[in-house]
């Protein structure tokens, strides 16, 4: 007797607890919903961002050093010129025949205190005047009239006479100017000029040649 035994694997029905009517859904379109997180595009994307404020912090270290190299540039400038214009003025204060020149800086008559409501301070204001101008209180303290008698051609009674103080002073003046060429970062963004003038000015009283 032959017996003939069939057997078959039973596949589960994965339709079974599925509603109907409705299908299972492609492969791929299942593949397309999900989203694929990329760590090189995060990497890519944070060094582009460090480039750009790197950029940003390099353009104002580059304007902040080209303002300290101006300045230090005119600071020089401007201690050449003061040094220069004191030596003229040494010159003309110590050489006989150097002729009194008018004075063309303002007269400081007084101070105006500042906030900090100190005398003689760096924030206080000159109260200007003219030079044709001599103060009633220090001419008349020193007596003109009786002092032409005692000291005839003296410098007080000359000033009470309208005198000129640049002249009755004998005071002298020396002057030196300077150019100094603006850097190119900063004619762009600051200064539109090619240079700075930095101009000193010194008055020295004449000594006569007493030296």
């Amino acid at each position: 007797m032959t017996t003939n035994l069939h057997s078959s694997a039973t596949q589960p029905d994965v339709d079974a607890d599925r509603p109907a009517g409705q299908t299972q859904p492609p492969v791929s379109s299942s593949l397309s919903m999900l989203k694929i997180k990329n760590p090189k595009s995060k990497i890519q994307n944070q060094w582009g961002q460090a480039m750009v404020e790197f950029a940003v912090a390099l353009v104002a270290i580059i304007i902040l050093v080209a303002a300290m190299l101006q300045i230090g540039s005119l600071t020089v400038q401007h201690t050449h010129t003061m040094t220069e214009a004191r030596r003229l003025a040494s010159q003309q204060a110590m050489n006989p025949a150097t002729p009194l020149i008018a004075l063309d800086a303002q007269q400081i008559m007084d101070w105006n205190v500042g906030q900090d409501r100190h005398h003689y301070t760096p924030d206080d204001t000159a109260q200007g005047s003219s030079w044709m101008i001599v103060p009633d209180p220090v001419l008349s303290a020193a007596h003109p009239d009786n002092l032409a008698i005692l000291v005839p051609s003296n410098a007080v009674s000359a000033l009470s006479g309208g005198g000129l103080p640049a002249e009755v002073c004998g005071l002298v003046k020396g002057a030196h100017a300077q150019q100094v060429d603006i850097l190119p970062i900063i004619r762009r963004l600051v200064y539109d000029g090619a240079f700075i003038t930095v101009e000193s000015k010194t008055w020295l009283t004449w000594t006569e040649g007493i030296y």
